[in-house]
């Protein structure tokens, strides 16, 4: 029995190349290329025409360019294939992708750009004032690093509230699934007219089977969706208050080094990805076979193997829900680390510089007047340009 195929979703952002087309002639690759089309729009169950197969000729693409043969390198494949990334990466899912670099790059430019400023106010400030600036910079990050351990444990705590609700919901599928699934299965048993005892036994397998992962798969898709909405809502509370922190850190800096610098936000992404397949009790295991089972009157067989349907479904359904349970605990737990890690390098990337920046000034003023003034037009000059790059990126949004 095939099992359908959760990367199908997914499919819209794969690009599928067919190498060395150069080695068959047309009529051959229209053919490989229909094959492979066919079974990966199979193996997705998508239609073919969704699939985006391209035909490519590395070393036809590569001589056509070197040669400058526009012709060659039609023929190669190569054009039609960077189109479509273009097309891709210009619009729908590629535009997403487009955007995070932009918001990227302003962030940096913006964190740069403030280093600059608190780097110029210590160059300006007098030696003594600047190491008072430093200590007292620190003693404040003492309690903003309290503020960063809060927010982690709070993250922890959601994880465990979410997963709560996810037993519950495992616990109601179990006993509503467990129940129907194993009635429906005797109900299509009864119904099953002259069949020898192992073609009995496979059709009522086959039938249980697609019952129990049409019900899981139906469960998990919606749970999914659930559990993915529930956690971005609660980080989001937490992205809030990253925002605060950082908005702290800047304060106190904008305070300390009597310079004005612009705020942030973090703007997380959230995602949940995974590779889980459903696993059902007669797959790729060593089961016991009816053996002399067989070779009973069709009565006595059936009435032993429908007799077994309820214990089958419990431990299809059982496994499945522990399965289940342990991939959306797994994404969850790895969803999280990676935003609390996302989170807090921000933060200490907002205290990092600041700390570069003073430390800089510092070290500068050690070498003398000369380089002060160096360092000082370099960072006007900088600053213009980091001033420019944050207002393009700003103007694009």
């Amino acid at each position: 029995m095939r099992i359908p195929c959760r990367e199908r979703k997914a499919c819209p952002k794969f690009f599928f190349v067919l190498t060395k087309s150069d080695y068959l002639d047309a009529k051959e690759l229209a053919r490989v290329s229909e094959f492979d089309r066919g079974a990966i729009a199979e193996r997705m169950e998508l239609k073919a025409s969704c699939v985006r197969l391209f035909s490519l000729s590395a070393k036809s693409a590569l001589e056509a360019k070197e040669d400058g043969k526009a012709a060659y390198l039609a023929k190669s494949g190569l054009p039609q294939f960077e189109s479509a990334l273009e097309q891709f990466v210009a619009e729908g899912k590629g535009g997403l992708v487009l955007h995070s670099s932009e918001s990227k790059i302003a962030f940096l430019a913006q964190d740069v750009l403030n280093q600059r400023l608190i780097e110029k106010q210590g160059l300006l400030s007098a030696d003594s004032d600047l190491a008072s600036k430093i200590a007292q910079f620190e003693r404040e990050m003492e309690r903003i690093a309290a503020m960063k351990e809060n927010v982690e444990a709070l993250i922890d705590s959601e994880q465990k509230k979410i997963m709560e609700v996810l037993d519950a919901d495992l616990e109601e599928l179990k006993g509503q699934a467990i129940k129907r699934i194993s009635a429906e299965v005797l109900e299509h048993a009864k119904g099953l007219g002259k069949y020898s005892n192992q073609d009995f036994s496979a059709a009522i397998e086959d039938f249980r089977s697609e019952q129990v992962l049409a019900a899981l798969e139906s469960w998990r898709d919606s749970e999914e969706g659930k559990v993915s909405k529930e956690f971005s809502a609660r980080m989001a509370k937490y992205s809030g208050s990253v925002d605060g922190i950082i908005g702290a850190i800047e304060t106190v800096a904008s305070g300390i080094f009597k310079v004005k610098i612009a705020g942030r936000k973090t703007g997380e992404r959230l995602t949940l990805e995974s590779d889980f397949y459903f696993k059902l009790s007669r797959e790729g295991e060593d089961r016991e076979s009816p053996g002399m089972e067989l070779l009973l009157p069709s009565p006595m067989f059936r009435k032993i193997k429908t007799g077994k349907i309820g214990e089958e479904v419990l431990e299809d359904i059982d496994r499945n829900c522990g399965r289940m349970r342990y991939d959306f605990l797994s994404r969850l737990q790895k969803s999280s680390g990676e935003f609390k890690w996302a989170l807090g390098a921000k933060i200490d990337s907002v205290i990092g510089g600041v700390r570069s920046a003073s430390s800089r000034a510092a070290k500068t003023r050690g070498e003398g007047a000369a380089k002060t003034r160096e360092r000082l037009a370099r960072i006007e000059t900088e600053t213009a340009e980091l001033v420019e790059i944050i207002g393009e990126r700003g103007g694009r949004k």
